[in-house]
């Protein structure tokens, strides 16, 4: 990770999906800060006052401070060399965890006594047959913190991917689980900064996330419309 890659994350109008195309196309953040003007703008596509900014380094003492910000509250920073991740993301607890085989398990908020049973049961077997495994979920109510629940009380490490910046937990309510998954180690995992401004519109893109870090994706319940049937639909 360096001070450019979390600059680059930080730069106004840049967002997740502009910083995995300047880095497909210069190939890293430090590349993509010693760019020209016309390198910028002809050769990425980038308007004229994105580049300008990029030209000036405007957010590099925002990155500096996140980055005090991250050491103050024990978050790792781990800069992606995968196209399809972010560039930064954002890791309280064991980011081994990450390295291990990850499967992802996701459901409805409203979930059934049926669905409950199926997070249970489908944990239960892939601890018995998949030594090492680690599941991933969203941290959210219902189904998805009943996989990581399901995970704890097997003795396997669960990641939480959130839509929110870290140390916090959103839902707060599950702060409690949060603990647990770190204690046991697990870890929970953004693509946000510090500065972010919440605007609840960040949940499409924990999905790609949810679905990109891991080897597989499963359903255990979910309508037809839910944003579970989103994140299988990006794996």
């Amino acid at each position: 990770m360096t001070l450019e890659d979390i600059a680059l994350q930080m730069t106004p109008g840049i967002g997740v999906k502009g910083a995995v195309h300047l880095l497909e196309h210069f190939g890293s953040a430090a590349r993509i800060f010693a760019a020209s003007a016309d390198e910028l703008t002809e050769g990425a596509g980038l308007r004229p006052d994105i580049a300008r900014q990029l030209l000036q380094r405007k957010a590099f003492a925002a990155a500096e401070r996140e980055i005090a910000y991250c050491r103050r509250h024990g978050i790792a920073i781990v800069a992606s060399t995968d196209a399809g991740y972010p560039a930064v993301l954002y890791i309280k607890g064991n980011a081994e965890a990450l390295t291990a085989r990850c499967l992802t398990l996701v459901g409805t908020r409203r979930a059934t006594p049926y669905g409950q049973a199926m997070c249970d049961r489908l944990v239960g077997e892939l601890a018995e047959r998949v030594p090492g495994l680690c599941i991933v979920s969203g941290l959210a109510f219902g189904i998805d913190t009943a996989c990581h629940r399901a995970a704890l009380a097997f003795g396997m490490p669960t990641v939480g991917i959130i839509a929110s910046a870290l140390p916090g937990i959103t839902p707060a309510q599950h702060t409690a689980v949060a603990r647990d998954m770190i204690e046991h180690g697990g870890a929970v995992v953004s693509e946000l900064h510090s500065q972010t401004r919440q605007n609840g519109n960040f949940y499409h893109s924990r999905n790609r996330l949810l679905a990109g870090i891991s080897g597989g994706t499963v359903v255990v319940e979910s309508p037809v419309e839910g944003g579970s049937m989103d994140t299988a639909r990006l794996g």
